[in-house]
């Protein structure tokens, strides 16, 4: 009897050893998810594309073109269609000399003011004849792509220019770009001469900058 328990633990013990064995080939068989480096294969690390500056420029001087056009013609509808709305970073202001003193409409922030503010210069007493002035051409280009988003593409711009005539002006802007879309004016600032005279001509939109790793050639 005794033996006969031993010859049945023994029989068991093997059956064991045998199972034990069979799943651990199988285990060496089994599909992986890890995929083994090569540490002789390069890291790609992905870049953003070189900006073309001079294709930028030439789409923000047709903005710039349509905006100084639109403006004078009164054609509201057609300033909208290149502006990009924001209710704050959406802006406009322009500023001459009366009576002596700096006269400064704006900034004013989001399209309901925008189109209210040019709406006013355009009826008020006093502005209803008055234009844009000087070039409508750009003379100066900051370009970058945007710290919050690379695909998006950001400038400012300056032009020889003015609401109203008094002496040489400037006019700053504030464009984006974003993927997919074309170059839309989102901020405008404009001084006359006079202004400029009394050392009050510095811009007062908010995006407006002028990094020098940004300056377009």
């Amino acid at each position: 009897m005794k033996w006969q328990s031993i010859r049945i633990f023994l029989t068991l013990l093997a059956i064991c050893i045998i199972s034990i064995g069979m799943l651990s080939c199988g285990s060496d068989d089994e599909p992986t998810d890890r995929t083994p480096t090569d540490p002789s294969e390069p890291i790609v690390i992905a870049t953003a594309e070189p900006i073309d500056f001079e294709a930028e420029k030439s789409e923000i001087q047709q903005v710039y073109g349509a905006f100084y056009s639109a403006f004078n013609r009164r054609k509201l509808v057609d300033i909208r269609k290149i502006w990009k709305e924001h209710p704050v970073h959406a802006q406009f202001r322009v500023a001459w000399v009366a009576g002596g003193f700096v006269e400064p409409v704006g900034p004013s922030a989001g399209w309901t003011q925008v189109k209210g503010t040019i709406e006013g210069l355009w009826t008020g007493q006093g502005t209803n004849n008055q234009n844009w002035t000087g070039s409508n051409r750009f003379s100066q280009f900051w370009i970058r792509r945007s710290r919050s988003d690379p695909n998006t593409l950001e400038a400012s711009a300056r032009a020889s220019a003015s609401y109203r005539s008094q002496g040489s002006g400037v006019t700053y802007a504030y464009l984006v770009k974003n993927e997919h879309e074309d170059w839309q004016l989102q901020q405008i600032d404009s001084v006359t001469g006079n202004v400029i005279n009394m050392g009050r001509g510095d811009p007062e939109i908010s995006k407006y900058f002028t990094d020098e790793s940004a300056k377009a050639p």
